[in-house]
């Protein structure tokens, strides 16, 4: 009986201590989040020739480079139809998600001109 009852305690102990932890490693995931980012959600920094922005997106696992497209504000240059998304001198693909290229929370995303990129391969 008491062997019963100890073995019952230590199971105990041993699935409060794996509940803690899990708890605890997803409460420290959503720290770097607020703290870069500023909230719970996930952010990467946009780049192009003058000027830099911050883009706030749900969930950097899920999202897509054409999620990342919509975002982006009219004023951003070059214009729609010649937007390249480029990380780490790589060509994002527009039906990709970012998490496919290795794009982690607050990396830099450089806003490239097609037609600039096209002339640049001529060289």
């Amino acid at each position: 009986f008491f062997f019963g009852m100890t073995r019952c305690a230590v199971l105990i102990v041993v699935l409060w201590c794996c509940f803690i932890a899990k708890w605890n490693s997803e409460a420290e995931s959503v720290i770097p989040r607020e703290k870069i980012c500023g909230g719970d959600y996930d952010c990467v920094v946009m780049r192009s020739k003058g000027f830099m922005l911050r883009l706030d997106l749900p969930d950097l696992r899920t999202a897509t480079v054409q999620d990342v497209l919509r975002r982006l504000p009219d004023w951003v240059s070059p214009p729609k139809e010649r937007r390249v998304l480029m990380h780490n001198g790589r060509r994002l693909e527009a039906g990709s998600k970012l998490a496919e290229y290795g794009v982690m929370l607050n990396d830099d995303i450089h806003i490239e001109d097609s037609q600039m990129l096209e002339h640049r391969d001529d060289l």
